[in-house]
């Protein structure tokens, strides 16, 4: 018996949950087993290197704006007979892929819900609000990263919440590499290092992370923010940053390979964003045991163990950077503690990949 192919659709050219996810499941799960497929519009997507060498295949197909093309592009893929097609969604707001994987009678069409809002605009949610229903329909399995994102995507309909696991071990922390890494950066061995893993899109917010920043600069000078990740938004966002005076204590540096030893190097991990599942830079920083602090938009699915502190978006910048800077660097011992939280709780990759491969399988 050959192996069972899945196409997953779909990667973007920025390193988002759903791209962290895809790659931590590929990390994980029996190669052997299982051939995966990726499609995406990108021309080069985030971790394609690291997904080839695995021995995974991209798919590149035109871009959504043209509909024509992109459909057709889709059809013509979906000749090469996939046992499973696994559609990651934001939203519902693009039916395509559905309509046309239930028109070539693929045995298993998977939903997953990543998101509890569309990424843009009122089109978007309007879109998301006719189609879910039709993509229920389309879909034989219905799955979701939290309960959350299940209710955005399904409403009241039956869903699977399947945790967005990452591989644990990756993330224990290791006193070395936190010093490699600061010693790379530049940053000094005493420096509160303020982080946050995600794109710089409308959705995460980082204009106001910068603006919390900016008041924990004003109550420790030894401080610095770190923002990995890229998107439309940087430009603005290193404007803004100018006109606060931080540009030499804000560190924009892109998408990197290396997330769990950058994590490592951070002590106060930030998350302003609008909206979220559950977001896997989250799960990883709570696995590399820095101190979270998560604005109440996002699922609280998402606290696992000890270290989360939430906030409220509507609180003043100067409030919620005297609790940042009040609660201080965690202790050694309190971030391999938080590894042991984040796999006690089921969210290390190994268990997320039996339930995959349960579901793939049919087992």
């Amino acid at each position: 018996m050959g192996k069972v192919k899945v196409l997953h659709f779909e990667l973007t050219e920025n390193i988002g949950g759903i791209e962290s996810f895809l790659l931590n499941l590929f990390q994980q799960i029996d190669r052997e087993k299982f051939e995966f497929h990726f499609v995406t519009t990108a021309e080069v997507p985030a971790c394609k290197i690291q997904l080839e060498e695995l021995g995974g295949f991209i798919h590149v197909v035109s871009e959504l704006s043209n509909i024509g093309h992109y459909t057709g592009d889709i059809r013509k893929l979906l000749r090469d007979h996939y046992d499973v097609i696994h559609i990651h969604k934001n939203s519902a707001a693009n039916i395509i892929p559905f309509i046309e994987a239930k028109k070539t009678d693929v045995p298993m069409i998977i939903v997953h819900s990543h998101n509890t809002a569309p990424s843009k605009g009122k089109l978007t949610k309007l879109l998301h609000l006719v189609n879910r229903s039709k993509i229920y329909k389309c879909s034989d399995i219905h799955l979701a990263c939290s309960d959350a994102a299940g209710k955005w995507m399904y409403g009241d309909k039956v869903y699977e919440v399947v945790r967005n696991g990452v591989v644990a071990k990756n993330f224990f922390f290791d006193v070395s590499k936190r010093e490699k890494v600061r010693r790379e950066l530049k940053i000094n061995a005493e420096t509160f290092v303020v982080g946050n893993v995600g794109r710089l899109v409308e959705q995460k917010n980082h204009q106001r992370l910068i603006r919390i920043f900016a008041k924990i600069y004003e109550l420790r000078k030894d401080s610095c923010l770190l923002l990995i990740g890229e998107g439309p938004l940087r430009e603005k966002m290193e404007a803004e940053v100018e006109d606060l005076g931080l540009a030499d204590r804000v560190k924009f540096i892109g998408n990197r390979a290396d997330v769990a030893d950058l994590l490592m190097g951070i002590d106060a991990f930030v998350m302003t964003s609008l909206f979220e599942g559950l977001p896997v830079a989250a799960v990883e920083a709570q696995a590399a045991g820095t101190y979270l602090y998560l604005a109440d938009t996002i699922s609280k699915q998402t606290e696992i163990g000890k270290n989360v502190t939430w906030f409220s978006l509507e609180q003043l910048d100067i409030d919620i950077a005297k609790i940042i800077v009040g609660n201080g660097i965690p202790l050694e011992a309190d971030r391999i503690r938080a590894n042991d939280d984040v796999v006690a709780a089921g969210y290390d990759m190994s268990s997320t990949c039996k339930r995959i491969d349960e579901i793939y399988t049919h087992e």
